[in-house]
């Protein structure tokens, strides 16, 4: 279903893992065995004394490091700002999904039932007269927004307390294995946030050798909300979308992205075709 407000099925597959913490102690789960739709975790930690608070987090590469403040344990992570998409699904690896935390009085090496919610909202995004046939990439940007970066969340409650205390991203870019057709529904993942009159959004679809990008003004009585845990679904018309030329590079060859003068040298941030590797900064005279 399209509508905000429903529950959505979570679904495992073969080969998930979770982060699991003990109080200050974080591991990584096995693999995930299913079994009639349940999926089991196993996670081991070594044994201690005194009352645990067990929380668990999905995926496990989102986890980041804990924090203690004020006698609180929290579980830092990140939502990432570059996406990889499906035709019918968003990058897995972009969602969030935090465990209810569970007390007990002493670990114990006997099974944990969790509960899990999502943290972040579902966007489905699609076009309308749009001039291509196939997307390979779009990037949503809102700027003054924090749509992406790292997040704090307390143990005790598993509830957020910080969204983008650290690398804080306006924009998320859903990049796309296969092209996907122009009428498609481009799905991403992002932090709760509302777009409201007045303030603007863009869109830029990258569609073989051309980029079309517009930008969007809310008006007056409409906002674009993205809500924890909700799908949020809107549609963009391109009709005045700006049309601009994409270059073609050899493999191999060298972009220049960033140039900018610092200590009196010229700094370049350059990325290699041929591996999409970074090259990091380097000085010319």
């Amino acid at each position: 279903g399209e509508k905000s407000g429903e529950n959505y099925p979570l679904y495992w597959s073969e080969g998930d893992k979770i982060k699991v913490i003990e109080n200050s102690t974080a591991v990584d789960s096995e693999a995930a065995s299913i079994n009639n739709g349940l999926a089991t975790f196993t996670a081991s930690f070594s044994a201690a004394d005194g009352p645990h608070t067990y929380n668990a987090l999905y995926p496990y590469s989102a986890y980041q490091n804990m924090n203690l403040t004020d006698d609180e344990y929290q579980i830092l992570t990140k939502t990432p700002s570059i996406q990889s998409a499906t035709a019918t699904s968003f990058d897995p690896e972009a969602d969030l999904l935090i465990a209810k935390p569970i007390e007990a009085t002493q670990a114990e090496a006997t099974p944990l039932n969790m509960q899990f919610k999502r943290l972040v909202a579902i966007g489905k995004m699609t076009f309308k007269n749009l001039p291509a046939d196939a997307i390979d990439a779009v990037t949503f940007t809102a700027t003054g927004k924090v749509l992406a970066g790292r997040s704090k969340f307390a143990c005790a409650t598993g509830q957020v307390v910080e969204y983008g205390y650290n690398s804080p991203m306006d924009n998320i870019t859903i990049n796309y294995a296969e092209a996907i057709a122009a009428n498609n529904a481009v799905f991403f993942t992002c932090l709760p946030c509302e777009v409201v009159a007045g303030e603007t959004f863009t869109v830029s679809a990258v569609c073989g050798d051309k980029t079309y990008t517009h930008t969007v003004t809310m008006p007056e009585g409409r906002s674009l909300l993205f809500t924890e845990g909700d799908l949020t679904t809107f549609s963009v018309d391109m009709t005045n979308a700006n049309e601009k030329e994409t270059f073609s590079i050899a493999t191999g060859d060298y972009v220049i992205m960033v140039e900018y003068t610092k200590d009196g040298s010229t700094l370049r941030n350059m990325m290699k075709a041929s591996t999409g590797t970074y090259q990091g900064y380097t000085a010319y005279t």
